[in-house]
């Protein structure tokens, strides 16, 4: 029912379709969808962001400042001088390193935070090192000035522009973070592969703008980003096109995007695009209910917009595919070897619910069943694919356990149907009818409600928190604990 009611309003935006070629053909693999990509990619290129120039070959990171009693001792603090290449010359910033000392042992995962200003005053940053993440703070003003200087400071000064569709400072603050995430990676003591760059606000829309194009990092997060960042435009209460490019703003993006002020249905694309260009990797949303000039209804319908490409690409990682090996199917194929077919009704009983019901929350039922049938346990695979009680107990018998509690198997295989039951077919974001108990319901329009518990089964995560406009440690909460959950 909820699923419902999002796509009916999503039909009445008349969004332009993500999963589309220009010929007409649809969008049918991750083969397909990689082809698309670099089509969308084009489109906020060019009447969006304006387009970034070439990735440099060596960025160049020098330590200036090293304390090791940052945060009462509990972590490393480095400034580290950046600098890279440019079309006309050398370009350098600094940021900030924060190392946890203690914590699990082997590479942090790091959160590379776009902030307001030069430390982590902002940002609870000792709550981060506490939890085991490392933190890169990067000064936005340090990449380029948030003013429509005509771009004659900071890194605008060492490219060529035009007035059309040359890039703007959001694209600027997000090759900095690239840049900064060229160096981090080389760092030993950091795991590549758990990076996550975040930003509050107008550094939301640029992390999320980074993080569609640098595909380094595991997770994007955006917090209040609203227009031009995680909102639609289609629909949209609050600010506008207008407003962002008939003000002070208008030097955030490409010239382009002015033309489509008070023309947002004339867009050839909508914010849905930006969010899906993370697809199969992680993105997390959060939202204000009293923000009415982010509007967080229409931030929350670009996460469901965006969510069938995760059906489409499945998990890069493969987290659920781990959990079914790992759990369902070693366990029950081990146990009908070892122990004969009434131990398989206690392993079906044990591991098959739980590991199940885990992974089709993440992956869905049938990336569960795929990865059980490749382990040889096909009695568990078809369990999780949540088939019906006479399935499964016949995928059972086709197993040659003929004498297994064939009922056990039945009744256990609710925990992942369940977990299923509210899931849109997708990966991306996964509804659970909890998360609209307790609490007061915010109805924006047409009694669609928006969820009052976070949202952390899927690809894409998502919080709406009671108040205003700013990034509070309750936020940082959420994605520290979306990332734990998810290993990422």
């Amino acid at each position: 029912m909820i699923w419902q009611e999002i796509e009916k309003e999503l039909e009445r935006r008349k969004l332009p379709e993500l999963l589309l070629f220009p010929d007409g053909s649809k969008v049918k693999s991750a083969e397909d969808w990689e082809k698309r990509k670099g089509q969308i990619r084009e489109i906020l290129f060019r009447e969006f962001a304006g387009f970034s120039p070439a990735f440099p070959v060596v960025t160049k990171g020098e330590v200036g400042v090293r304390d090791e009693n940052a945060y009462g001792g509990k972590a490393v603090r480095e400034k580290i001088l950046l600098s890279f290449r440019t079309p006309f010359n050398a370009f350098a910033f600094s940021f900030e390193l924060f190392v946890p000392k203690r914590g699990e042992k082997g590479k942090k995962p790091l959160f590379l935070y776009l902030g307001f200003t030069q430390t982590p005053a902002d940002g609870p940053g000792e709550e981060i090192i506490d939890n085991g993440f490392a933190l890169a703070h990067i000064s936005y003003q340090e990449i380029a000035p948030d003013k429509n200087d005509s771009f004659a400071n900071g890194l605008g000064t060492f490219c060529t522009r035009n007035p059309y569709d040359s890039w703007g400072k959001l694209g600027m603050w997000a090759y900095g973070a690239s840049r900064a995430a060229d160096y981090l990676c080389g760092r030993p003591e950091l795991d590549a592969g758990r990076m996550a760059v975040m930003g509050h606000s107008r550094l939301g829309k640029a992390a999320l703008l980074c993080g569609a194009m640098d595909e380094r990092f595991s997770l994007t997060v955006s917090n209040d980003s609203g227009a031009g960042g995680a909102a639609l435009f289609r629909g949209k209460c609050g600010e506008r096109i207008s407003d962002l490019t008939g003000n002070a703003c208008a030097h955030w993006f490409c010239g382009n995007f002015a033309s489509y002020a008070g023309r947002e249905e004339e867009l050839p694309f909508d914010q849905h695009f930006l969010l899906a260009l993370t697809a199969p990797r992680y993105l997390y949303v959060a939202s204000a209910s009293e923000d009415s000039w982010a509007d967080p209804m229409s931030e929350f319908l670009s996460c469901a917009a965006a969510s069938p490409v995760f059906e489409i690409c499945g998990s890069q990682r493969g987290d659920a595919v781990e959990a079914a090996k790992g759990q369902v199917a070693s366990a029950v194929a081990e146990a009908a070897k070892s122990r004969g077919a009434s131990a398989v009704a206690e392993a079906a009983k044990s591991q098959v619910a739980s590991a199940a019901a885990e992974a089709a929350k993440s992956r869905g039922a049938s990336a569960v069943a795929e990865a059980a049938k490749s382990q040889g346990a096909s009695a568990a695979a078809e369990v999780a694919g949540s088939r019906g009680e006479s399935s499964a107990a016949e995928a059972v018998r086709s197993q040659g356990v003929s004498a297994a509690d064939e009922n056990a198997v039945g009744q256990h295989k609710s925990s992942a149907s369940e977990a299923c039951v509210t899931q849109y077919p997708c990966r991306g974001l996964v509804l659970e009818g909890a998360a609209w108990e307790g609490g007061m319901p915010f109805l924006i329009e047409k009694g669609l409600e928006l969820p009052v518990k976070p949202l952390h089964e899927g690809h894409i995560g998502y919080h709406l928190r009671q108040g205003t406009h700013h990034l509070g440690r309750e936020d940082w909460q959420h994605v520290m604990e979306f990332r734990r959950k998810h290993e990422i």
